[in-house]
């Protein structure tokens, strides 16, 4: 009996669940009630992640974020240096200066915190309703920020997410 219960846990799993999560969104109407990319309300917008010993990545991070379709002026990272012991804080400071009309806030931890407690802690200097949670590993292109936040225009909307393709991936 106990085998017969496993087999139809696995029998759910990959064929009923998948069979009725396709019934169920075959006739869902998708979201129409998005920002243009030109609307002059887009809204302020908060990206929060947690860097620890990323100095290999930072940069090509940081221009991701800011090489943006989204208005520069109503984007604010928030970036947590998590106990680095590379040149991550000083590839940030160095970018900082260079671009001073970026709203960037590094907060340092001078002991490990990891990435959960980093990004609960940076949370709380978020000035922004909409929050966009990342990895220092993970590039946007250049409408990703847009295409994310687009659908906040239709009040139902509370949470959206995206999925990472490796660029170095030729599959």
């Amino acid at each position: 009996i106990i085998l017969l219960f496993f087999i139809f846990l696995i029998v759910y799993s990959y064929v009923i669940f998948p069979f009725v999560l396709k019934f169920t969104a075959k006739n869902k109407i998708l979201n129409k009630n998005i920002y243009s990319n030109l609307d002059n309300e887009l809204p302020l917008i908060s990206i929060i992640f947690s860097a620890h010993n990323e100095e290999k990545v930072i940069l090509t991070k940081l221009l991701s974020t800011f090489e943006t379709s989204y208005p520069i002026d109503k984007i604010e990272l928030i970036i947590g240096a998590d106990n680095c012991s590379d040149n991550t804080i000083d590839t940030i400071n160095n970018y900082k200066i260079n671009n001073p009309n970026h709203k960037i806030k590094l907060i340092v931890s001078n002991s490990r915190q990891g990435k959960i407690a980093m990004i609960n802690d940076l949370i709380n200097y978020a000035n922004s309703d909409y929050v966009v949670l990342t990895d220092a590993n993970v590039f946007f292109t250049k409408n990703t920020l847009y295409n994310l936040i687009k659908h906040f225009k239709n009040n139902n909307i509370g949470i959206v997410g995206a999925y990472i393709i490796n660029p170095n991936n030729s599959t």
